[in-house]
């Protein structure tokens, strides 16, 4: 079956073998094309198949049926109701997957009729005995079928000998195959065995105790001597029974055992056979019978779950039996009124079976008590209180037992269940109150510590008067604005109540002066209570020269408003700032507890960020790096330019005054561009008609210059300064990708910021010189949210001011010598280019997506290239010449279509499926 089955090209690669005739010959490599054998998955990718062409000849409901439910593997095993209709099913399904490759052989039926169908019609197709007598036994999933008497068989045989081992022992116990539990009176036995097996710590293929010896094999004798053991196949469900299903749950203090049994009522007659069962070994803990039994109770619910879901096309009447009335009790019981164990249990038990499904049963008529506890295998073909339940189950109703039990006085094991109440008093301040329900009411964190510092003033107020009484005069009370310290007063405090809610045992850790729990999340922190009284960073950055707030920021957790709050005020107030430089800002002055996933949360519910979110994809593996990209140069000695816009600008304020069209350029012109940052040697543009048009004029420019016969010192100077001017292939803004980048960055910024608004120039300038701003003082690197030294991230203003733009300036030093001071500049000038080199450069070496190369196109294929508009519209082209890369990838392509030759990038050229001849 697996060798039927073909592996996608992409993972043919993952399939490889090495291989040689003989050792003379060198080592070839074969990738194996279908599904190999071994694999882990291997049979999830048959199954998948088989589902597949259900999923697509689904209009048949009774095939697609068949081959979703009732096939395992290789084998099929499924029925119909008769022989015609049993007939017409398996030649629809071997015609079905026949057409896949797929053929079914060994046909095995208990209808001759259907049998003789199939030997006229199929000469390929024939019927295999497996075994040697003249039952015409057939092996089925592991067990025994005769398609005669239409009977399910055991033939059980363990012929282990001494010495005996785990391993020798789990692997002959392996060859017992009971899917259905029909033989759990025996097999409990080998469950227990192992479990006191595991007790012993015994190695794998060290000899076992010689007590556990003699049990083993007097275990194994006895379970030789079972002859064959039938059980009929067909359980008798047409719609003229009425069928009920009875359940029986019991517990030993060595294992706990469930039973389902199928009762059926036709022509007056009652029968009842045994379904399914299972059993399990108690815990090696110390557990009350009581317990187990719940346990039982609990193993039951679990597998009438699983045969209802087996059966799921016929109705049933479901009872459920055990002999415990402490189960009982429990199950009568709301499950909060017990405690955990119980609680759990009873509320699983009854989502499947609720308590008006259980009944008592004496244990003596329980036919779960057998495989909870074991029988001799010798006995178990003739136990028929195994094999069709009590007597009284072949009875009418009235017949059964009665409940003999009350709920009315719980015994003692039912008490010792239940949990017992506690009254606590509790006592809250005001203060806290107030402020909860200032985070409960508003979603500004800016307008709750107003809110608070106004009601701290008002307190204040309130004292002055009840101390000076009506003599005080209303110029003593304070009606003015409020003032920075208020404010700030009012922060502190909303700041300390969080921190005594969130890090109760951390701050009592560090009043005390002892380690923090080992488990604390401020641990790495090394966190201390400044002088007015908040948690703050500890961490190794004393001797810095940062400021006081970035050195120890304050400790915030992530699971209270108030950090989502800072969040969404500092991204606002910084333009709508990406995870990276929100991370890097918000560390100045706090530090938030695993900042990095509320940082990405707040950003996903930012209304204007969501509004303006895109996603490209191309084929062709992510190229290397162009050699201006990653060497070590002054900056701005070779840059991007590109444009924004058109942006509504006002020709002055006031009202009526027109707007006309601006543009955002990399800089606005080359003299001041010149004067700010230095003359560039190499500029990388699109192929915008400006830049095109402004290189042509600048050519003409320079050409006319140097033939004139003017001062030579001029001619001197343009040859001396000239500029290369690149272009990236046209329709391809990846390959300008770095500041392209920084054109969406900046109108990331300007869109949520400006709106419908209309500015001046002169307003429109300084709004783009603050994103300057903003964009220059972005980390490089990825700032790392459990590095506490990772607080001064490196910047492209460092390489500009020495320091981040946004940052406030600390204090000037007290003495310094110029030379000093110089060499200090120097030394923080290396140590810029040294963190460029070592973390920013290294940041870029892996391929972050376009991972997997892709064929190259080559001239002459035909193609269509992708433009805007619906794909029947697209343009079709042959390739004239492609452009291979220094890594033999080809990313661009020159194509000639109908009327003109273009140059492409290949993500915007499909290839065509067109062969020779």
């Amino acid at each position: 079956m697996y060798r039927q089955i073909l592996v996608a090209d992409d993972d043919q690669k993952y399939q490889q073998i090495l291989w040689r005739n003989n050792s003379n010959e060198n080592i070839r490599t074969y990738k194996l094309k279908p599904v190999t054998y071994g694999l882990a998955s291997a049979s999830f990718l048959a199954t998948r198949c088989i589902k597949q062409i259900a999923l697509d000849d689904k209009d048949n409901p009774n095939l697609s049926r068949v081959l979703q439910e009732d096939i395992y593997m290789d084998d099929l095993l499924s029925g119909a109701d008769t022989p015609n209709n049993a007939i017409s099913i398996c030649k629809d399904i071997a015609y079905v997957l026949s057409t896949r490759g797929f053929h079914l052989r060994k046909w095995n039926s208990n209808s001759t009729e259907f049998l003789a169908q199939f030997s006229e019609h199929s000469s390929h197709d024939t019927r295999v005995e497996f075994s040697k007598d003249s039952n015409e036994s057939s092996k089925v999933l592991g067990l025994f079928w005769n398609s005669s008497n239409d009977t399910l068989g055991f033939q059980p045989s363990l012929e282990l000998k001494p010495p005996l081992t785990k391993r020798r022992i789990l692997s002959e116990s392996s060859k017992i195959f009971d899917p259905l539990g029909l033989l759990s009176p025996c097999t409990v036995f080998m469950k227990i065995f192992y479990q006191k097996l595991w007790l012993t710590k015994t190695d794998w293929d060290s000899p076992i105790p010689q007590q556990l010896t003699e049990d083993w094999f007097k275990f194994q004798k006895a379970f030789n001597a079972i002859n064959y053991l039938t059980v009929p196949r067909w359980v008798i469900l047409t719609a003229d029974n009425t069928v009920e299903l009875h359940g029986f749950a019991d517990a030993s203090s060595l294992a706990y055992a469930a039973a389902i049994y199928c009762r059926q009522k036709h022509n007056g007659k009652i029968k009842v056979q045994l379904l399914v069962s299972k059993t399990k070994v108690a815990s090696v803990k110390q557990v009350s019978i009581p317990r187990l039994e719940l346990c039982g109770a609990h193993l039951l619910s679990k597998l009438f779950k699983s045969v209802l879901r087996t059966l799921k096309y016929y109705t049933f009447d479901v009872f459920a039996w055990t002999d415990s009335k402490i189960v009982l009790s429990w199950l009568s019981g709301h499950p909060r009124k017990w405690k955990t164990f119980v609680a759990n249990r009873t509320s699983e038990i009854m989502e499947v079976l609720p308590t008006k499904h259980w009944r008592h049963v004496p244990s003596k008529e329980n036919p779960a008590d057998i495989a909870s506890r074991g029988i001799d295998p010798k006995c178990l073909p003739d136990c028929k209180l195994w094999w069709q339940g009590p007597p009284w189950l072949r009875l009418e109703t009235s017949s059964w037992p009665k409940a003999e039990y009350s709920c009315d006085e719980p015994s003692d094991e039912v008490k010792a269940e239940q949990k017992s109440v506690s009254v606590f008093n509790l006592f809250t301040h005001t203060s806290n109150d107030v402020i909860h329900g200032l985070f409960e009411h508003y979603s500004s964190l800016t307008k709750i510590i107003r809110i608070f510092a106004y009601c701290q003033r008002f307190i204040k107020n309130c004292k002055k008067i009840a101390s000076q009484g009506s003599s005080i005069s209303s110029s003593h009370i304070n009606t003015t604005s409020l003032t920075f310290s208020e404010t700030k007063t009012a922060e502190e405090t909303i700041i300390r109540w969080v921190q005594g809610f969130y890090f109760q045992e951390e701050i009592r850790s560090i009043k005390k002066q002892i380690s923090l729990p080992p488990k604390s999340p401020l641990r790495s922190l090394h966190p201390f209570i400044d002088e007015h009284g908040l948690v703050r960073v500890g961490g190794r950055l004393q001797n810095s020269q940062l400021r006081f707030n970035s050195k120890h920021p304050i400790i915030l957790p992530s699971q209270h408003s108030i950090s989502e709050l800072l969040i969404k005020e500092q991204h606002i107030a910084h333009l709508h700032a990406g995870p990276t430089l929100l991370a890097h800002v918000l560390r100045q002055s706090h530090w938030i507890v695993g900042s990095r996933k509320l940082i990405n949360k707040c950003i996903r519910k930012c209304l204007k960020c969501n509004k303006f979110k895109t996603s490209t994809t191309t084929p062709q593996l992510m190229g290397n790096l162009p050699k201006h990209r990653v060497t070590l140069e002054r900056p701005f000695f070779s840059c991007g330019i590109d444009y924004a816009g058109p942006v509504l600008i006002k020709c002055n304020k006031g009202r009526g005054t027109k707007s006309t069209k601006g543009y955002i350029a990399l800089f606005l012109h080359y003299v001041v561009f010149s004067a700010r940052r230095g003359a560039p040697r190499h500029i990388y543009s699109d192929n915008g008609t400006n830049f095109v048009g402004a290189r042509r004029k600048l050519d003409e420019i320079r050409k006319l210059w140097l033939s004139l016969p003017i001062n030579e010192a001029i001619s001197y100077y343009l040859s001396k300064s000239s500029i290369d001017w690149h272009f990236i292939p046209p329709s391809s803004p990846h390959f300008g990708g770095i500041w392209e980048s920084g054109i969406r960055s900046v109108k990331f910024h300007l869109k949520r910021v400006l709106g419908e608004t209309i500015l001046t120039f002169e307003e429109l300038t300084t709004l783009l010189t603050q994103i300057e701003g903003l964009l220059n003082s972005r980390p490089l690197s990825y700032v790392n949210d459990s590095d506490i030294e990772c607080i001064s991230t490196l910047t492209p203003s460092h390489f500009l001011t020495g320091d981040v733009l946004l940052s406030v300036p600390g204090e000037l030093p007290s003495t310094s010598n110029h030379r000093d001071r110089w060499e200090l500049l120097q030394n923080i000038k290396r140590g810029f280019w040294k963190k460029w080199s070592s973390e920013f450069i290294s940041s870029l070496q892996p391929r972050k997506k376009w991972q997997d190369a892709q064929p190259n196109l080559k001239e002459d294929d035909i193609i269509l290239i992708k433009e805007e508009g619906p794909p029947g519209t697209w343009p079709m082209a042959r390739v004239l010449q492609v452009h291979p890369g220094n890594d033999g990838l080809v990313r661009v392509a020159t194509v000639k279509t109908q009327d003109s030759v273009l140059k492409r990038p290949v993500h915007k050229l499909h290839k065509l499926p067109i062969y020779p001849n």
